[in-house]
């Protein structure tokens, strides 16, 4: 299996808190929440990771590569210009033909699930994604507002919206694509998920994959996110890898 950690984002609603660290460098009980995600992804049997790297590009390859378990094998994508999760998805693609499928992983988020899990579902069916969801009512969580999910009963999402929204699922800022998905979604950049892959699959009658964790997802991108994180963790409501 194949990762790539989205690893670009300009961190701004952290600097106030991080003295400008790039987000993904936050530590988290000793090690970046990047580098945390990566021996997630390590202890799921992932031993390939591509890393896209924007802001601070050099500090963040130099931490990762100091810092991330040895026996995976890292690769970088430099973007001098942000192409959005989804552009940067079809970057990889492009960089690497021998992959037809890629984990898509937010490395500002601390994920942990059975990834088996979400792969299962994702190949039950012919999809071209899967988006990995947990719910507000009963898994730990950070407050995160975005990417609000309905899911029916057979396991596809039927509505995806940025934002609020009456459902308490919510996406977890980890997929299963695909490189056939790239063949029909538009080819623009940037492009993102949430805001435009799966809204326009939805609208264009394309089955999107649904996968609700059996873990936990935090997102740290806001100081009151990264607060409500690490009570969680000092209060052992979740459990570090």
């Amino acid at each position: 299996m194949t990762a790539l950690v989205l690893a670009a984002g300009l961190g701004t609603r952290l600097r106030a808190k991080t003295g400008g660290v790039p987000k993904p460098l936050v530590r988290i009980r000793g090690y970046p929440i990047v580098v945390r995600q990566i021996r997630w992804l390590c202890s799921q049997n992932v031993r390939r990771v591509w890393v896209n790297v924007h802001y601070r590009a050099e500090e963040v390859r130099a931490c990762i590569q100091r810092e991330a378990p040895r026996d995976v094998d890292i690769r970088f994508h430099y973007e001098p210009t942000l192409l959005g999760t989804a552009g940067t998805t079809r970057a990889i693609f492009r960089a690497a033909p021998e992959l037809d499928r890629l984990i898509v992983v937010y490395g500002d988020n601390l994920t942990q699930f059975d990834l088996r899990q979400l792969i299962a579902r994702h190949l039950r069916d012919p999809l071209l994604v899967t988006v990995a969801l947990f719910d507000q009512r009963r898994h730990p969580h950070t407050g995160i507002a975005g990417g609000r999910a309905v899911a029916d009963a057979q396991g596809f999402v039927v509505d995806f919206v940025e934002g609020s929204h009456d459902s308490s699922l919510v996406n977890a800022g980890v997929y299963v694509v695909e490189r056939s998905l790239f063949d029909v979604v538009p080819d623009r950049e940037p492009l993102d998920f949430g805001r435009d892959v799966f809204p326009w699959l939805l609208r264009s009658g394309y089955a999107v994959g649904a996968h609700i964790i059996d873990g936990y997802c935090l997102g740290l991108d806001t100081p009151v996110a990264l607060r409500r994180g690490l009570e969680l963790i000092c209060q052992r409501e979740v459990h570090l890898v």
